[in-house]
């Protein structure tokens, strides 16, 4: 395993090309490696798999705003349905810049079932016309995996959860394998291979401090849950430097509330 995981950081460095999306601004804090994280929200796009899993109803708010007039967002929601199965829908928006009024959307759909305590795997369906399989495994109270597998793209990654200074922590790895037509017609112009990196410490209660890296472009945050009677709202914030096109995008911002 440690072989494993320092190959996946090797490859965050090295061949990463291509712009970043993702959904959630604690995700992108934690490099948008969140393909093998329970605690990743909207995970209808990040990983079908984790919806078994989520036996709460939240609802969650996304507003993206980055250099030269691109700007985005996500809205989802995630909810438990008995005591196997959890439902979740995302919608992402993506503006490219202030000379184009065009918005592109992207739907997801996707249902997690529990295959036993410890298993599960999820059914995306993604507008445009495409399909997502997940799969998601706690191997123990440490280390868990995730797989997704979509028409353009398969990422696996690891996530491992421990004390740091005494409070909780967690590290994320993932690599994903991106082709802009489809997995099955390579074309080396076309085609994205990139390392996520995340790490999230809780050193205040109810307050995380994050930091990642997904392929060359650093990124940091901050989260805080807020109490409002059995709910709570989360707040989220990141900020992410694009490396190689020298931009540093300072707005992101997520609200989710837990019923």
């Amino acid at each position: 395993m440690p072989f494993i995981l320092t190959i996946l950081l090797l490859f965050s460095f090295s061949f990463a090309k291509g712009e970043p999306l993702g959904a959630g601004a604690k995700e992108l804090a934690k490099g948008n490696a969140a393909v093998a994280d329970t605690s990743a929200f909207f995970a209808a796009y990040w990983n079908t798999g984790m919806l078994a899993f989520k036996r709460d109803l939240s609802i969650a708010a996304h507003l993206d705003n980055r250099s030269l007039g691109r700007a985005g967002g996500a809205f989802g929601i995630d909810a438990g349905v008995g005591n196997r199965v959890g439902i979740g829908a995302a919608l992402l928006a993506r503006k490219d810049s202030t000379e184009s009024d065009t918005v592109a959307y992207t739907g997801y759909i996707g249902l997690g079932y529990r295959l036993s305590k410890t298993d599960a795997v999820g059914f995306s369906y993604q507008n445009p016309f495409s399909f997502n399989m997940g799969w998601f495994k706690f191997w123990n109270e440490k280390w868990q995996s995730g797989l997704q597998i979509g028409a353009k793209a398969i990422e696996a990654g690891v996530t491992h959860r421990n004390l740091f200074f005494s409070k909780p922590a967690s590290v994320s790895l993932s690599l994903l394998s991106y082709q802009e037509d489809s997995i099955l017609a390579f074309d080396p112009d076309e085609h994205v291979l990139r390392g996520r990196f995340g790490f999230e410490w809780r050193g205040v209660t109810n307050g995380d401090l994050r930091l990642g890296i997904d392929g060359k472009n650093p990124s940091v945050g901050w989260g805080y849950a807020f109490c409002i009677g059995d709910k709570i709202l989360f707040i989220d914030y990141a900020l992410m430097y694009e490396w190689e096109a020298d931009l540093l995008n300072p707005l992101s911002l997520s609200l989710r509330m837990k019923f």
